[in-house]
């Protein structure tokens, strides 16, 4: 019968410190999500939605829009060493990622012809229904 408890104990303990553990990580990922992204409402966007950008292959005028960046973008310098595979939550671009059921977007703009996409993450967009 003790050592039936015992074994209880240890399950009932490595439960908790599981469910525990996960806490924790769902916290700091959380809690850098509120720092790294500031988010507006689409209808505040006033400056991004107002801007007009040339292609810098073809020098057409891009086609303006959003970007879904999904878990977020990590952007490197090309000296540096290649991304790994483990690159974390905390790498990312401010305003790139976003958690909610309906994601925030990116302002984009983007040339059709060369395939080029000048992203501005200076702030996540909550688009509207239309």
């Amino acid at each position: 019968m003790e050592e039936q408890t015992r074994q209880l104990f240890f399950i009932i303990f490595a439960l908790l410190l599981g469910v525990t553990s996960l806490a924790v990580v769902f916290f700091f990922v959380y809690k850098s999500y509120k720092k790294n992204n500031s988010v507006l409402k689409e209808d505040e966007d006033v400056h991004g939605g107002m801007a007009h950008y040339n292609c810098p292959k073809c020098n057409q005028q891009m086609e303006k829009g959003y970007a879904v960046a999904g878990r977020g973008i990590i952007y490197q310098k090309e000296d540096s060493k290649p991304i790994s595979p483990f690159s974390t939550i905390l790498s990312v671009l401010d305003n790139t990622m976003s958690l909610s059921f309906q994601p925030a977007v990116n302002r984009a703009w983007h040339c059709n012809t060369c395939k080029y996409l000048i992203l501005d993450h200076s702030k996540l967009i909550k688009r509207t229904k239309k």
